[in-house]
């Protein structure tokens, strides 16, 4: 099924031929029953946190299942959104919330845009904002995260580098968007296999 997804949207953002409706899901886009569990005691790392609409889900699922998450880092890098963010949930003591972006190099990047839409900005005409990044690696508790979740318009490539030695050693789970860029959706899967080669990897459309 996921090669079938994976030709099917390529087929549709290179030809625009229309993606069968039999090959499209319409919930779970990160919990997947299927693929994926919530288990006990492990660290999730939530990056393009938004104001937590993946984290309500994640604290469902532990409900529903029955486990404890031991931790949750959640990465924000806009101002708004994390101001939200923190409102939700800054005082579960489990959950750490973090106003960076991921990269694959600890500095400051400029993105463009606001809330859902905010993304590394590649127009020069556009209007800036400076945001503050880091390297996953370099992130103290990230090592030993178990699932990695990661949807940040765009930048997952540099995000997903600068979390290479965690994924090389631990192996978490990744659930990543790669529908960004056509470039993305094919040399994502690409890294992923290159570096861990015993991954299974599943592409589902949404």
């Amino acid at each position: 099924m996921s090669k079938n997804v994976w030709r099917a949207v390529l087929r549709y953002r290179t030809l625009r031929i229309p993606v069968h409706p039999g090959l499209c899901q319409l919930k779970n886009q990160y919990f997947a029953d299927d693929i994926i569990q919530v288990q006990n005691g492990e660290i999730f790392i939530g990056v393009g946190a938004y104001v937590g609409d993946t984290i309500k889900p994640l604290l469902a699922q532990e409900e529903k299942k029955h486990v404890r998450i031991k931790r949750i880092v959640a990465f924000e890098p806009g101002e708004l959104n994390f101001k939200l963010l923190k409102s939700f949930y800054g005082e579960k003591q489990s959950i750490e919330l973090i106003q960076k972006g991921l990269s694959d190099q600890t500095g400051t990047i400029c993105f463009s845009g606001s809330g859902q839409s905010l993304r590394i900005a590649d127009d020069p005409a556009q209007e800036k904002t400076a945001v503050s990044v880091t390297r996953l690696d370099d992130v103290p508790g990230c090592p030993e995260a178990a699932w990695i979740k990661m949807d940040i318009e765009g930048a997952e490539m540099q995000a997903l580098a600068g979390a290479g030695d965690t994924i090389l050693r631990n192996h978490p789970r990744l659930t990543n968007c790669i529908y960004h860029s056509d470039e993305d959706m094919l040399r994502i899967p690409e890294y992923i296999h290159n570096l861990v080669p015993e991954y299974k990897l599943y592409i589902r459309h949404h």
